[in-house]
């Protein structure tokens, strides 16, 4: 073999090197699959945890495994002596709040109410509204939230669908609910009034008002006012057993087709929005004032306002009807914290800061002049 041949032999069959050829395939993954798998990996996380991230707020939360009554009894424990509601220069603390609301839950028990039962309330914003909801809830039993406008026809509709023997209602309302239960399974009709909170003058409109709105005669069943109820009812009501997933609130709503319906929310559904709104806003228990101008018969309001007071033992100011220029009174007076609106509040409420703005100028024009910012 000449010397040619010989390294042409040793050339075919030479011992592969360590390092493989790039044709060869290996156990190790390519860099396309790397950058691929990295994608994938990134891409699983959900974008709104950066913006969570962002704002300070956490991943994920421990919700109550309680019931609404129980979150009140919790509350009134720990802030019993703070001021619990602000309404027409009244306040009630929540050692109040709690005592009212079993003596009313023992008033609705004598009235034959049980948990599941099914309690129609038709009431603004007003205390009575924040007593009744906490005594229902009490009891176990279920809030159908209507809003006190609500015409006859829907009345009709929401009390058959839900047989229900108790209505709470605002005195002034009288009239269209007994239209509404004329022919319904109701057997007890709770009367609210606001006259106690009235001015002398607001008070007279107010009887002469009622006057002419209760011509009509009476619906059949039981009328008796809440407060009489309250006055013959016991200290404690019943006890009931705190269930998470049952029924607390039926809500009605047109949805999408403008038919009535009745949204159902439980305990733990109401309790989780609550502690996210309260995470959310950065409600700091026992430290917050929040100004219910919302109606507390819409779930909104129900949940920023009303629960989320009671959740965190802060002070809630009532105002049953919505004014640009009352509410802007109130938050010169009372300084709340936490404000939840709809954008048709947020126009008037604009408006009557410039009116106030404009105001200020014309008696102190110096204060302008010297570019001072005015306080709204």
């Amino acid at each position: 073999m000449s010397l040619i041949d010989t390294a042409l032999h040793w050339w075919r069959h030479a011992e592969p090197s360590a390092k493989p050829s790039p044709s060869i395939p290996t156990t190790q993954p390519s860099y396309a699959a790397s950058i691929v798998r990295a994608i994938t990996t990134v891409s699983t996380d959900p974008p709104y945890l950066s913006s969570l991230e962002r704002c300070g707020l956490p991943r994920t939360l421990v919700y109550p495994t309680t019931t609404l009554g129980r979150v009140l009894d919790q509350t009134a424990d720990r802030f019993g002596v703070a001021t619990a509601i602000i309404y027409n220069h009244h306040t009630w603390t929540w050692a109040e709040v709690r005592q009212q609301a079993n003596r009313l839950a023992g008033g609705l028990a004598a009235l034959g109410v049980r948990r599941g039962e099914r309690v129609v309330m038709t009431l603004p914003n007003c205390p009575e509204y924040v007593i009744a909801f906490m005594a229902i809830q009490k009891l176990g039993a279920v809030l159908v939230n209507v809003g006190p406008l609500t015409g006859a026809d829907d009345l009709q509709q929401i009390l058959s669908m839900t047989s229900t023997r108790v209505v709470i209602g605002l005195d002034l309302q009288s009239p269209v609910l007994a239209r509404a239960g004329k022919d319904s399974t109701v057997e007890h009709w709770v009367w609210v009034s606001l006259a106690f909170y009235q001015s002398a003058l607001k008070r007279l409109g107010y009887h002469l008002k009622l006057w002419e709105e209760t011509k009509s005669p009476a619906n059949r069943g039981q009328h008796i006012t809440l407060a009489e109820l309250m006055e013959k009812a016991p200290a404690r009501p019943p006890t009931v057993d705190p269930e998470p997933d049952r029924i607390a609130v039926l809500q009605p709503t047109g949805g999408t087709t403008g038919g009535v319906k009745l949204v159902q929310l439980s305990h733990r559904n109401l309790l989780a929005n609550t502690m996210q709104v309260a995470v959310w806003a950065g409600a700091r228990p026992g430290q917050e004032r929040i100004l219910a101008a919302l109606p507390m018969f819409h779930v909104y309001g129900l949940t920023s306002c009303l629960m989320t007071a009671v959740f965190g033992g802060h002070e809630l100011i009532i105002v049953t009807r919505f004014n640009a220029d009352e509410v802007l009174e109130l938050i010169h007076r009372y300084r709340p914290t936490i404000l939840p609106l709809v954008p048709a509040m947020c126009d008037p409420l604009c408006d009557a800061v410039e009116r106030e703005n404009a105001g200020h100028a014309k008696r102190h024009p110096h204060d302008n002049a010297n570019g001072i910012v005015l306080d709204s």
